[in-house]
């Protein structure tokens, strides 16, 4: 089962996640990336981050170990060097959930961190998640972060289209979310590559 990577990145200043330099590497990850992992790569800004310097990298791998030897190959870090005066890597995190179930037209996003007290009862339904309703436009993922983490467990839901309905089930979902950790995602579109 291809897992999910999770990946926050922060422009660096006088960059956001709008600027061309930005753009045109984020493209050039899309392609390089996606050719070495035969996953897509899907990119989001935080929906509370006006200056929007922060950017969410959502892609798939066979397993940890293969994005391991992606990180350290060369092409890899070629774009780590260009990446340097563009951006950090924030966060990074691998949830066991099947990247391949992820409909690559979703335009929004929830990710709710949930505590272990509340990952109990997500664990129970973990066997229903992955695949939306047919017609529905939604789809639902959760899971924990491999090779550590700290028990808590990650829930994305994704919205392939997004109308009045769908816009009071995010904002309910994020009214009751985890704290902070509670975000609601918009799809970034990079030039030349990922478009949504």
């Amino acid at each position: 089962m291809p897992i999910t990577e999770l990946a926050i990145l922060e422009a660096l200043p006088p960059h956001t996640a709008d600027s061309a330099p930005i753009q045109t590497f984020l493209s050039d990850v899309a392609l390089q990336q996606a050719a070495w992992s035969g996953h897509p790569l899907l990119f989001f800004t935080l929906a509370h981050d006006d200056a929007r310097t922060t950017v969410v990298l959502v892609s798939g791998w066979a397993d940890v170990p293969a994005h391991d030897a992606w990180i350290a190959s060369e092409p890899n870090q070629a774009l780590l060097r260009r990446a340097g005066a563009l951006l950090t890597v924030r966060e990074l995190l691998h949830l066991d959930i099947a990247f391949e179930t992820l409909p690559h037209s979703v335009q929004r996003m929830t990710w709710e961190v949930l505590s272990r007290a509340q990952a109990d009862s997500v664990d129970a339904e973990r066997g229903q998640l992955g695949a939306a309703e047919p017609g529905s436009g939604v789809w639902e993922g959760a899971g924990r972060v491999l090779g550590g983490g700290d028990g808590d467990i990650h829930r994305l839901r994704g919205y392939v289209r997004v109308g009045p309905q769908e816009e009071r089930e995010i904002t309910q979902r994020l009214a009751k979310g985890d704290g902070p950790r509670a975000q609601e995602l918009r799809r970034l579109a990079v030039r030349d590559g990922d478009s949504p």
